[in-house]
């Protein structure tokens, strides 16, 4: 897969403090109704589920 600018960053040795990276990413993909759950769990009125579109065309 190859990444974003983001994700080259964060996986640069000594870029992130505590070694982090970004494996593995979110999931809210697979999890929108977790998501929505947690979401009204919390009094949100609104939810909004954005995807990348570099991501979509992988």
């Amino acid at each position: 897969m190859v990444g974003s600018i983001w994700d080259d960053w964060v996986d640069t040795p000594s870029k992130v403090k505590d070694g982090a990276t970004t494996e593995p990413g979110p999931d809210s993909y697979h999890r929108v109704p977790e998501d929505v759950s947690l979401a009204a769990d919390l009094g949100l009125d609104r939810y909004r589920h954005r995807r990348s579109a570099r991501r979509w065309l992988q």
